[in-house]
């Protein structure tokens, strides 16, 4: 998930610059991880589903 570790990285940076509070940056972060993990879930069954 290049893209969503790039957001990451974007989300670090803003927060050390300050450009975003800690608690804006910890509510994107956790909506970040669960769509990642939403995606990464859904490739794992589309991927299955060639395989069969």
């Amino acid at each position: 998930m290049a893209s969503g570790a790039e957001l990451e990285t974007q989300l670090l940076v803003a927060l050390n610059i300050e450009y975003i509070e800690k608690k804006a940056y910890d509510e994107v972060f956790d909506l970040l991880q669960e769509v990642m993990k939403m995606l990464s879930s859904l490739i794992n069954k589309l991927h299955f589903k060639s395989t069969l």
